[in-house]
């Protein structure tokens, strides 16, 4: 039987491991800085249509004091992530990005007071094992080795973690579909000012450009709706680490349409990540 932590961060992986693809193919004619812009208004469209998730809460000072923290959090990964993946390989600086879980997890346990697990450790050791090994190739660590791309991965590595588990902190008091609403124009409009301030535009070049962040913005909003859902009522040391495998997908679709190589060491962490997942899946 596979615990309901798992399939929401499924749910989160196939969201953000989908999302990064597309931006990646949009990023390219946008920029990285229109890129989440409009990604981030985008994601609202999943938040909007989830049936049931507006009632209950009271917008106070407290709860946009929540939303300024999360929405802060959300500008700095989102545009060191995607300026990563526009100037450096979408295989290399996903996994890095996707390494939060090495924070989070004991974070869950030491702070929280989750459950710990023998399938818990196992399973979050293979999966963030895995992940790491697929930012090496051919022996030499794509960061140390100067890999373009790799310094943003690590900024959006940092800052991954504290908006997880501020979401985390959150959603326990908060609704977390209406935290979710609130994040999303706040960090917009903190991205459009950075976008201001170091006078990059925001417009996009063509229709085929926005249907792909469009996408991109949909399937960040679903992995996120699915991540804080889970949060709120499951283990984080469960759902964080297989929702950080995302880079699964990514590498995946960049291996197919980008014709990124996968070496021999990111196989094999592919091989742990997945072995990761059957881990934490475990009852």
């Amino acid at each position: 039987m596979i615990q309901g932590g798992v399939l929401y961060g499924l749910g989160t992986m196939f969201g953000f491991g989908l999302a990064d693809f597309l931006a990646k193919k949009a990023i390219g004619r946008s920029g990285y800085v229109a890129g989440v812009f409009y990604i981030q208004l985008a994601g609202l469209v999943p938040l909007l249509l989830y049936p049931g998730g507006f009632g209950g809460q009271q917008v106070d000072a407290p709860f946009l004091g929540a939303a300024v923290i999360v929405s802060a959090a959300s500008a700095f990964t989102t545009l060191t992530f995607f300026r990563g993946i526009e100037v450096g390989k979408l295989s290399i600086v996903s996994p890095l990005g996707s390494a939060w879980p090495l924070l989070v997890f004991p974070y869950g346990i030491v702070i929280l007071g989750e459950l710990l697990t023998i399938s818990k450790v196992l399973g979050a050791l293979l999966a963030t094992v895995g992940i790491l090994m697929t930012v090496f190739r051919s022996g030499q660590s794509s960061v140390s080795g100067g890999e373009s791309g790799a310094r943003y991965g690590l900024l959006a590595l940092v800052g991954s973690a504290v908006m997880f588990v501020s979401i985390k902190l959150f959603v326990r008091d908060f609704n977390p579909v209406l935290l979710a609403l609130a994040m999303r124009p706040l960090a917009a409009a903190m991205i459009l000012c950075y976008g201001f301030l170091s006078e990059r535009g925001v417009g996009v070049q063509d229709l085929r450009t926005g249907i792909l962040l469009a996408f991109a913005g949909m399937a960040d909003g679903f992995a996120f709706l699915s991540y804080s859902l889970g949060v709120r009522t499951q283990d984080i040391s469960l759902v964080a680490p297989v929702a950080s495998c995302a880079p699964l997908v990514a590498i995946l679709l960049a291996r197919i349409f980008f014709g990124e190589r996968i070496t021999q060491l990111q196989k094999v962490g592919v091989a742990s990540v997945v072995a990761g997942i059957v881990a934490l899946s475990i009852v």
